[in-house]
């Protein structure tokens, strides 16, 4: 994908990991940059995932729930 080829031609930033770890897991670029490490249900209890809930996104105004689920590849880049 394009996001990637982005991604990959900038240097070793932040910017990169956080493009990245918003491609891979089907982020939106507010949960991607408000996302702490505190945050993050590393267990392993969703089938080796970690999952992040953050508190505020887009639909939390209505009571809805946002679970992210982070495979493999975007905790190898986190």
């Amino acid at each position: 994908a394009d996001i990637i080829a982005v991604a990959l031609a900038i240097r070793q930033s932040p910017c990169r990991w956080m493009l990245l770890v918003q491609f891979l897991a089907g982020m939106r670029s507010g949960e991607v940059r408000q996302m702490r490490w505190s945050e993050i249900d590393r267990s392993g209890a969703a089938g080796g995932c970690w999952v992040f809930r953050p508190a505020r996104h887009k639909l939390s105004h209505l009571g809805i729930p946002r679970v992210i689920v982070l495979g493999p590849r975007a905790q190898a880049v986190l």
